[in-house]
């Protein structure tokens, strides 16, 4: 059976290699945004430092800080509460950490949506609406990315926060009604628990986040479509290095939206299945989730170095892979020296 072969200590070791492998490549990935982005796509750096940055977030969360696990249990009173186990850093510090472990993972998936979503709108606008006041304007850009982000983000974990909160009295403990386990027999080792009970609330919260992400993913493919026709019209004319590097461009945005929708998408609505119906061996499918978030962040990074040509050319060299080399060029200056000498 998977449950018995994908055990937890299994699952220990991947996480902490994958997050391990992800920050290596995205501190590279970092690097080249920084100072190898060429002044015609200097509008983007922002953009991928985001979209990287949301994934860091999440990954350091899930990977370091607290690897996380959520269970059915059955304590006390309480036949239906839900309990998720933190084990990694988390341990070493405050126990109130936890909280800032659990509403973190959820801000960080949101960000990475969000993240997504704006650097789809942003070049939307460049290619499309050249002329509007929030092409033109670096500021509405500003507060465009900080409401679309700090807006949603509130507001969801907001939902997560009410969520926790149990309606009746059936569990009676401190710290608003949570019940907290260090060092006990129904938990492996000293790892932290968190406890809840079981409310419709919770299940309006994991809708309410399911329903956010497809939103924004069906915007970002309509807008890439919108970019795909302009471009189409407009490029017509336009040299063949700034057609191939604004169609990277588009390709490294459809690749930043479909890897969230392949990748993490399908194991979310596996979660969220297993969830409402009870599925039994529940923390194999986080597992699997938390897992595919990982390598979502990986392979994102590893698409934007690879799809776009001035990272590419940047970063591959030092990985041991060579730089093209245009030797046509070459073989034309030596030919007009020897004519000169001829002469």
């Amino acid at each position: 059976m998977f449950a018995d072969f994908y055990t937890h200590q299994l699952h220990t070791i991947v996480m902490v290699v994958s997050a391990s492998i992800f920050f290596i490549v995205s501190i590279c990935g970092s690097y080249a945004f920084i100072f190898k982005t060429p002044g015609a796509i200097k509008s983007y750096r922002f953009r991928f430092l985001y979209i990287n940055s949301a994934y860091q977030l999440n990954i350091f969360f899930l990977g370091f800080f607290g690897r996380l696990e959520l269970k059915f249990r059955k304590l006390l009173n309480c036949a239906d509460c839900v309990c998720a186990e933190l084990s990694g850093l988390v341990q070493l510090v405050d126990r109130r950490m936890a909280y800032v472990e659990l509403f973190a993972i959820i801000y960080g998936l949101v960000s990475i949506v969000n993240a997504v979503f704006l650097t789809t709108l942003h070049r939307c606008f460049l290619i499309c609406h050249p002329q509007s006041l929030y092409t033109s304007s670096p500021r509405w850009q500003i507060i465009t990315g900080t409401a679309v982000s700090l807006c949603s983000g509130t507001v969801i974990v907001a939902i997560e926060i009410m969520s926790f909160i149990p309606y009746d009295e059936v569990i009676r403990v401190p710290l608003d009604q949570f019940i907290w386990f260090q060092g006990s027999q129904t938990t492996r080792g000293d790892a932290l628990v968190i406890c809840f009970q079981h409310k419709q609330f919770f299940v309006v919260f994991m809708v309410t986040l399911v329903i956010y992400f497809l939103v924004l993913m069906l915007l970002c493919y309509i807008f890439i479509l919108r970019i795909v026709w302009k471009m189409r019209a407009n490029l017509a004319i336009a040299s063949k290095k700034t057609i191939e590097m604004q169609r990277a461009l588009t390709i490294t945005l459809l690749v930043s939206v479909t890897l969230p929708v392949a990748v993490g998408g399908v194991p979310l609505l596996l979660c969220v299945f297993a969830f409402l119906n009870r599925v039994e061996h529940i923390e194999i499918f986080f597992r699997l989730l938390f897992l595919a978030s990982t390598w979502l962040g990986l392979l994102n990074i590893v698409a934007t170095i690879l799809l776009v040509e001035p990272y590419r050319n940047a970063l591959l060299p030092c990985l041991g892979g060579k730089k093209k080399v245009r030797t046509v060029p070459k073989i034309i200056q030596k030919m007009n020296v020897i004519r000169e000498k001829d002469k």
